[in-house]
């Protein structure tokens, strides 16, 4: 079977070989986080949290992996299909969507329901209710049903601040690479850090911002975390 600490640990050594032949940079495989990919995180948290008879409901059928996966390791789970693309011109009709979401989980009685892109931030405005903690970060990813009231919340700040505490100090400066939803809750974390940071964007907002194109060997020598 595989084994994510071997493929951890072999992957950091990866890491490091590659850091010091292509920039001549010696580091430790103590200073990398690895986080578990998306399909296989989204397994997991199926194996433990599914029963018989549980429905899924998909939001994009571009994650054509997970229906294979779940029906093949979870034959007794119901697939339910929310299409958020325009197959024929292949585009995202999401805010065409965003309006059926209601309608949608009260029908199949769907307990609960991870938010991908781009519904992190557009789906705050279909909620009842949203946890304080996802309203100052702007984004949410996770949604609890309970007597129908829909509550959001965010855990991708959780995931990002487990993965980095170890491994920053108070002279730690980031780059963000994106603007997007989890950008967002990364951000917020850096700030509970007390880490300095940038945002790499297509378009500069403010001085928190720089463009692609700015990127040069002395910021990237300045940041020595990049996200």
């Amino acid at each position: 079977k595989y084994s994510p600490t071997l493929g951890d640990r072999e992957f950091k050594k990866a890491v490091c070989k590659l850091e010091k032949e292509l920039y001549k940079m010696e580091i430790s495989e103590k200073q990398i986080a690895v986080g578990s990919g998306s399909t296989q995180l989204a397994m997991n948290l199926f194996t433990v949290l599914l029963d018989p008879g549980d429905k899924i409901l998909m939001l994009d059928p571009s994650y054509c992996n997970y229906p294979t996966q779940i029906i093949t390791g979870l034959p007794d789970v119901e697939i339910l299909s929310f299409s958020v693309m325009d197959e024929k011109n292949w585009e995202y009709i999401a805010d065409k969507k965003i309006e059926e979401f209601k309608t949608i989980v009260t029908e199949n009685n769907i307990s609960g329901l991870n938010i991908t892109i781009p519904y992190k931030e557009s789906i705050i405005n279909q909620l009842d209710y949203v946890d304080p903690t996802a309203k100052e970060i702007g984004a949410v990813n996770t949604i609890k049903f309970h007597n129908n009231i829909l509550s959001g919340y965010n855990t991708d700040y959780l995931g990002f601040y487990t993965s980095i505490k170890n491994i920053v100090n108070s002279n730690t400066k980031a780059l963000i690479l994106g603007t997007g939803g989890a950008s967002k809750a990364i951000a917020y974390t850096l700030k509970i850090l007390k880490i300095k940071y940038l945002f790499v964007s297509r378009s500069k907002k403010n001085k928190n911002y720089i463009n692609y194109n700015e990127i040069s060997k002395e910021i990237i020598n300045k940041h020595n975390l990049i996200i």
